[in-house]
């Protein structure tokens, strides 16, 4: 009777382990956003279509909006040569492409650090990237 409960108990957690294990398999795209497997921080594929997809569980998976973005600082009041106020409010939009693969990851990444730091020097940073 006791060997029994163990057994019990021993198959309810490799079943609960499994159940788990099962899950990490597998993750949802949206119709409105493409993701990007990664296995140990390198690029594995690029998975645009939306459903239901297969991964391994090691791998981790980072989501992208496929519609515009629109990033917009607050408004930076600048002083001229001539000792005039100048308010400077701009915002920026893009939209992530999928042809950029690991790519975009990073310029997304230093997009926003360089646009963000570089308004507190003073500083007008104007990307542009074309495919």
């Amino acid at each position: 009777m006791v060997w029994d409960r163990k057994r019990l108990a021993l198959a309810f957690v490799v079943g609960l382990m499994a159940l788990i294990v099962v899950w990490r398999c597998f993750f949802i795209v949206d119709e409105t956003e493409w993701a990007v497997v990664l296995r140990f921080g390198k690029l594995v594929k690029v998975v645009e279509d939306a459903g239901l997809h297969f991964r391994l569980p090691i791998d981790s998976v980072r989501k992208f909006d496929k519609r515009l973005q629109v990033y917009n600082p607050p408004a930076t009041e600048f002083l001229t040569g001539d000792k005039k106020n100048l308010v400077l409010d701009v915002y920026v939009v893009w939209r992530m492409l999928t042809q950029l693969g690991g790519k975009a990851l990073a310029t997304l990444s230093v997009l926003r650090r360089e646009f963000t730091t570089s308004f507190g020097r003073n500083w007008l940073l104007v990307w542009a990237i074309t495919i």
